[in-house]
């Protein structure tokens, strides 16, 4: 034992913090080490676990991505929602650009073009316009259904995504 790991001769008996963890200290000697408690994954990650899934409406993949990096690596329930969340939001990034690329195509042809050959409304962009909508509205359901899973701390996986991301370890 080290000089820090030795309680003054007048302490009174009782725990003290060791390099190594509480120690009981009797008031000669140093006591065995006072056993670890027992951390429930799901109790101590739900809250992480269910902001990775409302993350889209907080950032997008990055809130999910900084999950997995951190708290990822201490808890599995945090890591299975943070990992399903930002690969989800990384495929719903991806079709979001395919819904409105025609609408860019447009835009650079329409500026690069002579504006006097078209007049009026394009039907195109109404059909762009309802079919990001539905996936944006698609998205933030299957987000909140994830929460609320996450919130009763019930592993989800979400139905439509493709796996960018996946875990080494397949009990996770």
């Amino acid at each position: 034992m080290t000089d820090s790991d030795r309680a003054p001769a007048t302490a009174p008996a009782g725990w003290f913090m060791t390099g190594e963890g509480y120690r009981w200290w009797d008031g000669t000697t140093w006591g065995p080490l006072a056993p670890q408690p027992v951390v429930d994954d799901v109790a101590a990650g739900r809250t992480l676990a269910v902001l990775c899934h409302l993350g889209l409406l907080l950032g997008g993949f990055i809130l999910p991505m900084v999950m997995y990096l951190t708290e990822g690596k201490r808890n599995r329930y945090v890591r299975h929602h943070s990992r399903e969340a930002l690969n989800f939001n990384i495929t719903f990034g991806a079709m979001w650009a395919l819904v409105f690329m025609p609408v860019w195509i447009g835009i650079i042809l329409t500026a690069a073009g002579d504006r006097t050959q078209r007049s009026g409304f394009p039907s195109s962009v109404v059909i762009v316009w309802i079919s990001g909508m539905v996936l944006w509205l698609a998205a933030v359901g299957f987000s909140i259904l994830g929460a609320v899973r996450a919130s009763q701390g019930r592993r989800w996986r979400y139905p439509i995504c493709l796996r960018f991301v996946r875990d080494r370890d397949p009990t996770a």
